[in-house]
């Protein structure tokens, strides 16, 4: 036993993994920041419209989530093996053809 935690072969998988959650954190953290960098921008008084701000992008955030967690479950969508919940959402929605006019 050579006493490592994961064959081999998985390491370049977990690497891909940690590097893919960093650029999401990354991504996900920059929308705050804008807000966060900008406070001399806003109106006066600077710091509490900015919180305002972002409580309002927090409260949209948690909106969105609750939501499509309710029509998921309305819906009774279901994520296949290469499909996400989200896009099983959106399919069962929208249909999965071009858009008639």
């Amino acid at each position: 036993m050579t006493g490592r935690c994961c064959p081999p072969d998985t390491h370049p998988l977990a690497m891909i993994l940690i590097l893919r959650a960093f650029s999401s954190g990354c991504t996900a953290l920059t929308r705050i920041e804008a807000i966060s960098n900008g406070v001399p921008v806003f109106r006066s008084p600077e710091a509490k419209n900015a919180g305002r701000t972002l409580l309002v992008m927090a409260l949209l955030m948690g909106l969105l989530f609750l939501g499509s967690i309710e029509l998921t479950q309305l819906l009774g969508a279901v994520p296949g093996p290469q499909e996400t919940i989200l896009s099983a959402l959106t399919r069962r929605l929208m249909g999965s053809g071009w858009p008639s006019c």
